[in-house]
């Protein structure tokens, strides 16, 4: 499925300190001939704005201090940690912004549909407590491919760390439980089914990975089955790495789901039904 951006928000800090950092950039350059560098680059940079979360302190306080709050001072130019660990504390804001001039370009019903966004654009969980419990299945598939002669030593069990495939099942049952907790916005769906199967595939050659969960319950089940082959097969890696580190994953796909307001769906028709 094709991706599109349809619109770019922005958000810049409150102080427009283009011009004082002109003037005031210059004493942080050790020679003349820095200097002179530096005054013909910004010449011809055609830049006009540039901002800051700091206010430039008067140029009457330039011999103390380079901002109002006395960050930048002369012979004192705080390193890059302490650059972007301030910075941090203004950036929740900035993303609030850019955030909300996202909405203002949509229009007030933009975020109609997208069910994990509120009116203003911030993340949240969908409510699900007045949904109906109805039974709820999802598949999902993925594999990995390696070399064919470290596929035939994890059929022959023949791998220091010990049965891969077992291992590796038992990985993908334990990481669907716990999908809510891997995935901010998932709801625990406590009595969940999690099934996870490994094959061996010499096509590949390497190992496929088939996953199901069931469930009665309010709300889907797609995503632990997509979280359950996704850690099988990296549990796969981990325990053969040593042998082969140019294993690839690729392939995880939900293969179907089932139950809800919305109904069936199978990947052959990419098509809703009852």
């Amino acid at each position: 499925m094709p991706a599109y951006l349809n619109a770019i928000g922005t958000a810049v800090p409150a102080h427009d300190v283009h011009a004082p950092y002109l003037e005031i950039a210059p004493y942080f350059l050790t020679s003349e001939t820095d200097r002179k560098s530096f005054a013909k680059m910004a010449r011809r940079a055609g830049i006009t704005h540039r901002y800051s979360t700091l206010e430039p302190a008067d140029p009457s306080r330039w011999t103390d201090r380079y901002d109002a709050e006395g960050f930048y001072r002369p012979g004192a130019f705080p390193s890059t940690g302490a650059r972007m660990k301030r910075y941090s504390r203004e950036a929740p804001a900035l993303v609030d912004g850019a955030i909300s001039d996202l909405a203002e370009q949509a229009g007030p019903d933009w975020a109609e549909g997208l069910t994990h966004l509120d009116d203003e654009g911030r993340a949240r969980m969908v409510d699900v407590s007045q949904k109906a419990v109805t039974d709820r299945r999802a598949t999902a598939t993925g594999h990995i491919v390696m070399d064919a002669a470290t596929l035939a030593r994890i059929v022959a069990g023949d791998v220091p760390k010990g049965s891969v495939v077992q291992v590796a099942e038992l990985a993908g049952v334990l990481a669907g439980k716990k999908t809510s907790d891997l995935i901010p916005l998932c709801h625990q769906l406590p009595g969940a089914n999690i099934t996870v199967r490994l094959e061996p595939n010499e096509k590949l050659p390497g190992i496929v990975a088939h996953a199901e969960a069931i469930i009665a319950g309010q709300t889907g089940v797609e995503m632990e089955a997509l979280t359950a082959v996704s850690v099988a097969l990296l549990t796969v890696y981990d325990m053969v790495k040593a042998v082969d580190r140019g294993m690839r994953i690729g392939g995880i796909a939900l293969l179907s789901k089932e139950g809800g307001a919305s109904g069936s769906w199978l990947r052959d028709s990419g098509e809703s039904g009852e």
